[in-house]
């Protein structure tokens, strides 16, 4: 059936019009004929087709009545207009999947919105043995020829061969039975010379330009999604925030006179993707879910060196203070265990400096205080409580104010475990992008601050050598997911 597509876009109030007043007999008195019928037929086009709407969640061709419309790219749609009358649609994938909808379409009816929901994939099975050939004057079946269009579906290369098929099955549905000539055809395919070699490269091909597809859907989802967007992984139950890749300056800034050797020389860092980072350091809560899923024991009770005779979270009673006395490598499991890893040092600085003005210090401006993180006192390594902290040691995860991204706990509570190994005079020689540290080492990078710091060391660029295998209560972590959504 002929399909013509509307180029001219009509205003409602002509569209109205048109369906209201029926046109006078004989078209446009005075009119020449052959004006007549080109108008008569652009109105006809443009007012009396009824309008459908295709989506799809996959890649599609789209086809009524045998005959191709367009195509749907995948999570997209595809418009066009019919004739009125009864209608067969039908959507195919690129794997041969397919989905069919008969329609009556009335002139003057609503657009028709219908979404393409095809079968689940399934294995490729190999092609059947080829068919023993028929004498020139047998007929076969319809079910036979179906059979053999099936087996020819996965070979892209055969769509001619797959056409002469669809249409000797139709008239197979009229008459019940065709010439022998379509068993040739089908088995002149199955018994090519080149076929295997052909349907493996074919797969081949449909395989590669699947992973294109959905390597440039993730990046252009990646490269459109807000920055600070909050998820939940399923795993572990955290809220995970949304980092886009970007550059920035790390190490000590312009007029910070606390830096250290180790912070110097302040050095462009270029992130070229994306990633999703803990919005608070792990908690007790959380670290006991994955002990338990893991059949691990949990950390010793933590214990305040200046107050050795007991414990500041007894039996680990205090679930949403954050996870201390872990080693590097207990840290790193559970990341593995929620699908993910922990940052590398360039990632921790990125995402806590995401946001702030270049060269900023702390977290706030110049000098942070006790309204705003949990530290310790001017000298190592004692807790202190003031202000709005009212902890000596740990803290609540989220106790304070999030940075404008939404993270919590970016200075003091806990040090976070990095993966990087740590060298003194690494950023002297520190690739500009995606820096992962040391190639070894016998330390790993600690960064943020903790509840017996000074506040010195609570500043963004602050670093600390961090032995893997000793345990201290001032120290957490918390993950990486490269993606979660």
């Amino acid at each position: 059936m002929s399909l013509r597509f509307c180029c001219v876009p009509l205003l409602l109030s002509c569209l109205a019009s048109a369906q209201s007043l029926p046109p006078p007999p004989g078209g446009h008195r005075g009119a020449p004929e052959h004006h007549r019928s080109a108008r008569n037929t652009r109105e006809s086009s443009s007012t009396d087709k009824p309008r459908v709407t295709i989506h799809s969640s996959v890649h599609c061709r789209v086809y009524v009545d045998d005959e191709s419309v367009g195509v749907v790219h995948a999570g997209g749609r595809l418009r066009f207009k019919a004739e009125p009358g009864d209608h067969e649609l039908r959507a195919e994938t690129r794997d041969g999947r397919e989905w069919t909808h008969s329609v009556h379409l009335t002139a003057g009816n609503k657009p028709l919105e219908l979404r393409a929901v095809f079968p689940a994939r399934q294995a490729v099975r190999p092609p059947a043995p080829a068919p023993a050939p028929q004498p020139a004057t047998s007929q076969i079946t319809q079910a036979e020829i179906a059979a053999q269009m099936r087996q020819m579906q996965d070979a892209k290369d055969s769509q001619d061969r797959l056409q002469k098929l669809r249409q000797k099955l139709k008239a197979a549905q009229q008459q019940q039975v065709v010439p022998s000539v379509a068993s040739a055809v089908a088995a002149g395919a199955q018994t090519d010379s080149d076929y295997q070699r052909k349907l493996r490269a074919a797969r081949a091909r449909m395989h590669e330009e699947e992973v294109r597809e959905e390597r440039a859907q993730l990046a252009h989802a990646d490269a459109i999604r807000p920055a600070g967007t909050a998820q939940v992984n399923a795993t572990d139950k955290n809220i995970y925030v949304w980092v886009p890749a970007g550059s920035f300056q790390m190490g000590c800034v312009t007029g910070d006179q606390a830096c250290s050797d180790d912070e110097k020389p302040s050095h462009t860092v270029i992130l070229s993707h994306g990633f999703w980072i803990g919005a608070r350091p792990v908690s007790v809560e959380a670290y006991t879910n994955f002990a338990a899923a893991q059949h691990l024991p949990m950390p010793s009770d933590p214990v305040d060196p200046d107050h050795s005779d007991e414990s500041f979270n007894p039996s680990w009673s205090l679930t949403d203070h954050p996870i201390v006395g872990v080693s590097y490598d207990q840290a790193a499991q559970y990341c593995q265990w929620m699908g993910g890893h922990l940052p590398s040092e360039a990632q921790w600085e990125y995402a806590a400096r995401y946001g702030l003005p270049s060269g900023q210090i702390y977290l706030t401006a110049k000098r942070i205080d006790h309204d705003h993180a949990n530290y310790g006192t001017h000298s190592c390594c004692h807790g202190k409580k003031s202000g709005k902290d009212k902890w000596r040691e740990t803290s609540p995860v989220g106790s304070f104010d999030p940075t404008s991204l939404g993270l919590y706990d970016m200075s003091g509570n806990v040090w976070e475990w990095t993966r990087d190994f740590y060298g003194p005079s690494y950023y002297a020689i520190s690739p500009d992008q995606d820096p992962h540290g040391p190639a070894d080492g016998t330390y790993h990078v600690l960064r943020g601050g903790a509840w017996n710091s000074p506040y010195e060391q609570l500043r963004l660029s602050a670093r600390q050598p961090g032995d893997g295998t000793v345990i201290t209560p001032a120290i957490g972590f918390r993950c990486i997911v490269p993606g979660l959504g």
